[in-house]
């Protein structure tokens, strides 16, 4: 199977008091914000679209320190094997803390710095923070709206540029200067008030981080153990292979092709850009190894 560009996702979760408020779900029965919350986090990690994708999480946050939001309380992994970790946490937290919105975006942007950093990384990352109020400086000196977009705007503009994105999961409160900040544009609403938009606002996120991501892959280590030579190596869709151009420069606008980062010392498959729709919607993409190139 090819191995392309993975997606990491921090999920920093607001679990101020706010969220022991009461919802009532289309059935009658009361629940609170929070419990409406941890249903629809644990539908997006069920998702079958989620799969391959990874996921921290981390609450907020009475806390003023960012080093202690430096650390998840669920570390970074695959879905969906790693949503059982995620749903045990939920159902072993309650909402309890102030909204101590700056050091935990601080914290949670060294985190992911942190791990995109790491040798051999070369995941796109970024940061959902979730919440139903807005940052405040008697929770925690420094905790501005302002501060919280400085903190997102010094993350996007990193080593390696992390996005932000900004929900609300009440109607009313709009933390647009944290989002445009962050490199996301707009609040994103998910309230939880209205049954599925958490989840569905989540999916949405999901779907559009995956879409950004290149059409790259890693050839696999067998290439350099059994095969070292470009000349045997083919990219199919869906059993079907893809041709291969000599460069970039040999693809048009609508051509479809593939190519190599390195003619002479090959590590990763690039493609065309008009080949890249394509191989996102495919149910199977595949390195094959040791068969002749098919070349356009």
């Amino acid at each position: 199977m090819a191995e392309g560009r993975a997606l990491e996702i921090l999920v920093l979760f607001d679990n101020s008091t706010s969220m022991i408020l009461p919802a009532i779900r289309p059935s009658g029965e009361l629940v609170s914000l929070w419990d409406v919350a941890v249903m629809e986090l644990e539908r997006f990690c069920t998702d079958p679209r989620s799969e391959g994708i990874s996921l921290a999480l981390k609450y907020f946050g009475t806390e003023c320190s960012a080093d202690f939001y430096s650390t998840p309380d669920v570390p970074m992994g695959a879905l969906p094997e790693h949503g059982a970790a995620i749903a045990a946490s939920l159902a072993n937290t309650s909402p309890f803390a102030e909204t101590a919105t700056r050091p935990a975006l601080e914290g949670a942007l060294q985190y992911m710095q942190k791990r995109a950093s790491a040798a051999g990384n070369t995941a796109r990352q970024v940061v959902l923070l979730v919440t139903d109020g807005y940052p405040d400086e008697a929770d925690c000196p420094n905790n501005s709206t302002q501060a919280v977009s400085a903190v997102a705007a010094q993350g996007l503009a990193g080593p390696i540029s992390i996005a932000t994105y900004a929900f609300v999961t009440v109607t009313g409160i709009l933390l647009d200067e944290i989002a445009s900040a962050g490199g996301t544009g707009k609040t994103v609403l998910a309230d939880l008030g209205n049954p599925g938009a958490l989840a569905n606002a989540l999916a949405s996120v999901r779907d559009q981080e995956l879409s950004l991501l290149p059409c790259t892959y890693d050839l696999p280590p067998a290439f350099f153990s059994d095969v070292n030579d470009p000349g045997l190596v083919n990219l199919i869709q869906d059993g079907v292979a893809v041709p291969h151009v000599a460069a970039q420069s040999d693809c048009g606008e609508r051509t479809v092709g593939w190519y190599y980062d390195d003619a002479e010392k090959p590590q990763q498959i690039l493609t065309c850009a008009a080949t890249c729709g394509g191989l996102k919607s495919a149910a199977r993409v595949q390195v094959q190894l040791s068969c002749p190139t098919v070349v356009i």
